[in-house]
């Protein structure tokens, strides 16, 4: 059982976070795939097809996912690694078999069912309530009908409905299991490690004219020049539009009276406080120290030494430089017994010695702001900006609309430009990935603008609050370049690989070195290198404090231990080699465990079932007709 959850430590977390992604992936495809022409097939699943458009799509959508997830840890090399294209694909395969085979179990979406699900969509909510005008406004601006889409979410929520039904039938755990499991992913590990960067050898290659020919003949595919795209835009944004609306004092007055709740103020309290730290499962001896600690500086307060000054001196809370000073806060934003004693005192007060999670706390309230309703005249400015906003949204989503359906009708962008007032702007040429000027970086406008034909109009897409149109200009297409006109690639791409191929023999030299004896000090001063510490860290998890992420490190590291501490080989982290060395392990406390039992074993129990679900979704592809008609790693 142990083995297998190594083997299995890090998938299942990141299984089950991008299945609730990718199946609401069919509502982005509504945005942009709906009456766009159809650029060839990746995959048939039982006489299904999936095409181009719905692979790049999913795609572009679980690369944000991974962006988010990382920012700028994700390097080209790690979403290789990572296979994302492979990911977008399966995930595609498995919406398709499980909306099959939920179809086949006669499941069935419900109206109210769906009717929820999308009025829970932030998009289609004003005020944090559904509005059907704003509901039919967007999917029009992004030629779907309403039916499509509905039928799309219908679709999702099937597929959900399914998967739920199987978790809900495996997942039995034992309370060994669970206690296994626990030790397992707390324990903490300390490595030494030497890193080989590539950069180090890189500046001391160079690549001859003859070895750049050579190179260049034999990998001419790899420097091809891809596509690129020349598009033309009109922008519409809320901004520009607050200036043209106009708010009556009435409108003011009436949305004030519907939302006084919003303007009530809660009663707040400015308190100071003074902390001495001492942990929940310290030891009775440490606990009776720090509340000795407590009440004498309590008696010091009492006796009229200043506030301020004495949490300064004393206190080991983060406010201690301010003099303890809290500002003022509502009830709700402390815990409740720190909150239960600051509001039950009066200004000038002090409170007795209180024990939280955190310590023991001497509190001194400064002031009580009670509680209230803001007057009008109070949140005037603030009403009349969040009306203007919403009716400023409102325009400008009607402009971009009915500029887009003149643009539709065969109408010329200067005349429409010229009629709402907005400029014509272009691109300039960009290929897959490159970012666009002036433009925040969205994957949408990529994924459709590469999609359009000569002259053809994209749908409105929405960029960072503003609305954008597209017209493209010209497509260059990809070509194979001549050797001059990328001479300096090719040489520079050369002097990597030879500084990679030096990299990774340098780290197989050292590993063999060290696994005879040598010490690792002495190997690495020897290759004028140095030896590091990661610190303590989970073991489970493929990103190693101060190397890097790389997949797989996860398997290699949970095999190290004091009797076998090297790993049979160097480790690639990006560019770079690593050489770890195990140092020591430090176990979890099991008084945690037993405190938080039933939540682990509840989160081992779904564990397990995702396990199960998997199983049983690798066994529906089994029996499953599924055809690749393109490899995706050449999309």
């Amino acid at each position: 059982m142990l083995k297998y959850m190594r083997t299995h430590a890090t998938s299942w977390i990141i299984k089950v976070g991008l299945f609730f992604i990718i199946v609401v992936f069919a509502f982005y495809f509504g945005w942009g795939r709906i009456g766009r022409r159809q650029e060839g097939m990746v995959a048939k699943v039982n006489g299904q097809f999936i095409t181009v458009i719905d692979f790049n799509q999913t795609y572009q959508n679980l690369l944000a996912v991974y962006r988010d997830r990382y920012k700028d840890r994700l390097s080209d090399e790690m979403i290789r690694s990572l296979g994302l294209k492979q990911q977008a694909l399966d995930e595609l395969i498995n919406n398709i078999l499980l909306y099959q085979e939920g179809l086949q179990m006669n499941l069935r979406v419900s109206t109210e069912e769906l009717r929820k699900s999308i009025q829970s969509f932030p998009f289609f909510q004003v005020n944090g309530k559904f509005n059907k005008g704003r509901y039919l406004r967007l999917l029009r601006l992004k030629r779907i009908e309403p039916e499509d889409f509905e039928q799309m979410q219908k679709q999702s929520l099937l597929i959900n409905k399914l998967r739920n039904l199987i978790l809900q039938n495996t997942g039995i755990v034992s309370e060994e299991e669970a206690r296994e499991a626990y030790l397992m992913e707390n324990e903490r590990v300390n490595l030494e490690f030497i890193k080989v960067e590539t950069k180090g050898f890189l500046e001391k290659l160079e690549a001859t004219r003859a070895e750049v020919e050579e190179y260049f003949s034999r990998h001419r595919e790899s420097f091809r020049i891809p596509e690129k795209v020349n598009l033309q835009y009109m922008v519409f944004r809320p901004k520009d539009y607050r200036d043209k609306v106009y708010i009556s004092p009435d409108e003011i007055k009436t949305y004030y009276e519907v939302n006084i709740d919003d303007f009530a103020i809660q009663e707040q309290v400015r308190a100071r406080h003074i902390l001495i730290k001492v942990s929940p499962d310290a030891d009775p001896k440490k606990v009776e120290e720090a509340r000795k600690r407590a009440a004498e500086i309590l008696a010091r307060a009492k006796k009229g030494e200043n506030f301020a000054s004495l949490a300064k001196k004393y206190s080991e809370g983060p406010t201690a430089k301010n003099g303890g000073d809290l500002d003022y806060f509502p009830r709700g934003r402390m815990v409740k017994e720190f909150e239960d004693a600051a509001f039950s005192l009066k200004p000038g007060e002090l409170s007795s010695v209180v024990r939280t999670q955190f310590g023991f706390h001497i509190i001194k309230i400064e002031d009580v702001r009670e509680e209230r309703v803001q007057g009008l005249d109070e949140v005037r400015k603030s009403i009349e900006s969040t009306l203007r906003a919403q009716k400023a949204q409102d325009l400008v989503e009607r402009s971009v609309e009915e500029a887009f359906y003149t643009l539709y009708k065969d109408g010329e962008m200067e005349e429409v430009a010229e009629e709402y007032h907005v400029s014509i702007e272009e691109t300039g040429f960009f290929s897959r990935g490159e970012n666009i000027k002036d433009i925040p970086p969205s994957d949408e406008i990529t994924s459709i603008g590469f999609s359009l034909k000569d002259g053809e109009i994209s749908p409105v897409i929405e960029v960072s609050k503003d609305f954008y149109i597209f017209r493209l200009i010209e497509k260059q297409k990809t070509y194979l370049p001549e050797l001059e006109e990328v001479k300096d690639r090719v040489a520079e791409e050369l002097r990597e690989k030879k500084a990679r191929e030096k990299t990774e023999s340098v780290a197989e030299e050292l590993l063999a070195e060290l696994k005879r004896g040598k010490p690792m000090k002495e190997a690495a001063t020897s290759k004028g290198l140095k030896v590091e510490e990661t610190g303590f860290f989970k073991r489970w998890t493929n990103y190693l404090p101060k190397i890097g992420f790389s997949e797989g490190v996860v398997e290699i590291i949970s095999l190290l231990s004091a009797e076998d501490p090297y790993p049979d080989r160097p480790m690639k982290i990006g560019e770079d080699w690593v050489l770890v060395r195990f140092k020591e392990l430090e176990r979890p406390d099991m008084k945690q465990f037993e405190s938080k039992r039933q939540t682990w074993e509840t989160m081992f129990r779904y564990r397990k079932a995702e396990e199960g679900y998997q199983r049983w979704l690798a066994a529906l592809r089994g029996r499953s007709k599924i055809e690749i008609i393109r490899d995706v790693a050449e999309l």
